[in-house]
């Protein structure tokens, strides 16, 4: 059944329904999720008026109402479209960023555990690779991300709570300085050794000449999308970027067999971005700072989203609304709330004997 066929239906009868995402039903109103049929039928029995509401029941159907399933996919830039109204609602009812160290942490189960940190890809860019969407908790910024990723809603690096699953090496790749680094140092806390690299191709020379004992967790920061968004003077050849990422993980997936190592690695992103030739933008105000963010608490009236970032304000843009023209220089922008930057890529490889 469509959409458009359940918004429908559901204005005339409760259902019993199964989906793809429950992210599908942001997209109607008035809408009450049941999740066990007992609770549903224990709701209608009472003898208090029920709200004005639509009911949709995801449990095994029984003979008193119909049953559908939902051909949707919400993870289009049709997501635009509710965004910003409905985030907090989205963020409920999906897997996020602030999630993703537990859900590793659940997953992990081989010799090496690896998690490849990209700076700057979006979900939408890289579907052939069979990606979970994963949503960014508020600014679509690499602090913002990466942060939210290692350190997750207990606010406690993942490389610990590996450690307490006996994951006890600890080893890192990034190709920025940790000496000069402040957010580099919060993402390597706790870490054996922090390896400076200038290309992924060092990371699988490193890997290659180490002695990998079991129980060893690896960390890689590696260069996506965002350095080609900001101070290029030439269009970027991002789907080659892009190629080029995942040619790098299954060649690191390829070492770990050579080795005849077993290895859960997992790739995700901080966030993802909006490119100039790919949308038709609105100035809505002239800033000279980011186009899609504003530090603090700002009023701009149906236009944005208010995130909060150690324990600093942020007020984000919807899409498609910018602060300021694109620069000459200055192909992708990030930092707001859109289905581009928001909704990221979570991958899973194994590794097998």
């Amino acid at each position: 059944m469509k959409l458009s066929e359940l918004d429908n239906l559901l204005s005339k009868t409760p259902v019993y329904l199964s989906l793809d995402s429950l992210v599908s039903l942001c997209y109607l109103d008035n809408i009450t999720i049941f999740h066990n049929r007992r609770d549903f039928w224990r709701k209608i029995d009472q003898l208090e008026p029920l709200k004005l509401c639509r009911y949709v029941i995801l449990d095994d159907p029984d003979y008193r109402l119909p049953y559908v399933r939902l051909k949707h996919n919400p993870f289009t830039n049709n997501l635009n479209s509710i965004l910003s109204k409905k985030y907090e609602e989205i963020q409920r009812l999906m897997l996020t960023q602030k999630d993703l160290s537990q859900e590793i942490l659940f997953r992990s189960n081989a010799e090496i555990v690896v998690l490849i940190l990209i700076d700057g890809l979006s979900y939408i860019d890289c579907l052939k690779y069979s990606p979970e969407p994963c949503i960014v908790n508020g600014t679509t910024t690499t602090e913002s991300g990466f942060t939210n990723i290692v350190y997750g809603s207990e606010n406690r690096p993942l490389s610990f709570k590996l450690y307490d699953k006996g994951y006890m090496r600890r080893f890192g790749f990034t190709y920025w300085e940790r000496e000069n680094n402040e957010l580099t140092n919060k993402l390597f806390k706790g870490f054996n050794e922090v390896i400076k690299v200038s290309s992924f191709e060092d990371v699988i020379k490193h890997v290659r000449s180490m002695e990998l004992k079991p129980h060893t967790f690896l960390q890689i920061i590696r260069n996506g999308l965002d350095r080609y968004a900001h101070n290029m003077h030439d269009k970027p050849l991002k789907e080659q970027e892009i190629e080029q990422i995942f040619k790098d993980v299954f060649e690191l997936k390829e070492t770990f067999e050579s080795k005849g190592i077993t290895a859960n690695i997992f790739v995700t992103s901080d966030h993802g971005l909006l490119w100039k030739y790919e949308h038709e933008f609105k100035v809505i105000e002239p800033y000279n700072e980011s186009p899609r963010y504003l530090k603090g608490l700002h009023k701009i009236e149906g236009h944005s989203v208010i995130s909060k970032l150690n324990e600093h304000y942020n007020t984000l843009l919807a899409y498609p609304y910018i602060l300021r023209s694109f620069r000459n220089n200055e192909w992708g922008i990030h930092g707001g709330i859109s289905f581009e930057e928001s909704i990221t890529p979570f991958i899973e490889y194994k590794v097998d004997k």
